[in-house]
């Protein structure tokens, strides 16, 4: 009877392990925002989630405690040159590839942020993942001079983009 409780022990412990060791796998960075003007804000978060894994990953969701809600979003150029943003229902990382989410494309929507952000301050963000896991990091606020300076390099970010396997189509809601 010791060695089957050994045995449940063991695989317990083993499965832990293996959702530890995937959540390393998958590592963001350069993760920012830009500061708020007013409580009950909406905002857009800015990063970088890298799979070092051999399988995709789907982000589903996220959370922060300095929000009411957390979505992803993307915005698109419709027929008439107008921008529109939709609501995802998720994101793919392909496998051992990055996905980038940057201004005017992919990103997180902070939904009720519940207090001003000012340059300076962080807050935490958690990315819900398939298969009920989630990866955190902290959001640095940006001065607004930062979202500038990166849709000046933007092309130089497509570039880069480009080098890097597209992700599979996301599920759009409409926003």
């Amino acid at each position: 009877m010791k060695s089957v409780r050994t045995a449940f022990a063991l695989i317990a412990f083993s499965l832990a392990a293996a959702d530890a060791a995937a959540g390393q796998d998958l590592v963001i960075t350069d993760a920012w925002t830009t500061p708020s003007l007013t409580e009950n804000a909406t905002g857009a978060v800015f990063l970088t989630v890298t799979n070092n894994t051999d399988k995709s990953v789907s982000i589903t969701g996220g959370s922060s405690p300095l929000a009411d809600r957390v979505e992803l979003h993307s915005m698109r150029t419709t027929h008439d040159g107008m921008m529109s943003m939709d609501r995802l229902l998720q994101a793919e990382v392909p496998a051992m590839s990055r996905l980038q989410f940057k201004p005017n494309d992919l990103h997180v929507m902070l939904i009720g942020i519940k207090h001003k952000l000012k340059a300076g301050d962080t807050l935490p963000l958690t990315l819900q993942l398939a298969r009920q896991s989630s990866i955190s990091t902290q959001v640095e606020v940006r001065p607004l001079a930062a979202k500038l300076q990166t849709e000046d390099t933007e092309e130089a970010q497509e570039e880069a983009a480009e080098e890097t396997p597209a992700p599979k189509s996301h599920l759009r809601k409409k926003h």
